[in-house]
C-alpha cells in the first residue's frame, strides 16, 4: 500500500492514467463496469447496459474486501460511483490487491448517463460491430 500511495504523484495523477472515460468504457468489449454505489443508489439510477453487452458488477464499496474474487483480472475495470470519491477509494484498494487494470470512471454517474443517449449508444454499437468484423479498433489503421 505504501508504494501505491507513493506512486500517486502529481505527475501520475496529471497524466490521467488512473482514469478511463465513459466513451472508452463503452467502446471496449473487454471492459467491465464495477459499480461501487449503495443498493439504494442503484435502485434510484440504473444503467441499461444489456444492449451493449458490457460486463458489469455491482459491489458496494463496503462489500469490496469480501467480493474481490468477482472482479475480472483481465480487461479494464472501470469503477463507478456518483462523484468519483468512492471510486478513488476503490481504485487504491484494488491496486493494493494487485488489480493493475482498475481505473476510475471519470465523471461518475452523470458522465455515464450522458454517454448512454441513443445516438452515442448507436455509435458505440456500430464501432463494436466493426471491431468484431475487422479486428481493428475505431480510429486505428490496419496495416
Amino acid at each position: 500500500m505504501d508504494d501505491i500511495l507513493r506512486g500517486l504523484t502529481f505527475e501520475f495523477l496529471g497524466q490521467g492514467a488512473h482514469k478511463t472515460s465513459p466513451e472508452a468504457l463503452l467502446g471496449d468489449p473487454n471492459a467491465t463496469l464495477l459499480d461501487v454505489r449503495t443498493e439504494e443508489e442503484v435502485r434510484a439510477v440504473c444503467f441499461p447496459l444489456e444492449g451493449l453487452a458490457l460486463q458489469s458488477r455491482h459491489i458496494p464499496l463496503s462489500d469490496l474486501p469480501d467480493r474481490t474474487e468477482e472482479i475480472p483480472s483481465r480487461g479494464i475495470v472501470a469503477i463507478l460511483c456518483v462523484s468519483d470519491v468512492r471510486s478513488a477509494i476503490a481504485y487504491v484498494y484494488l491496486q493494493s490487491q494487485g488489480f493493475r487494470n482498475a481505473r476510475i470512471l471519470a465523471g461518475g454517474t452523470a458522465q455515464l448517463l450522458s454517454q448512454l443517449k441513443t445516438g452515442n449508444v448507436r455509435k458505440q454499437l456500430l464501432a463494436r460491430r466493426d471491431y468484431q468484423m475487422t479486428g481493428t479498433n475505431p480510429g486505428e489503421s490496419k496495416s
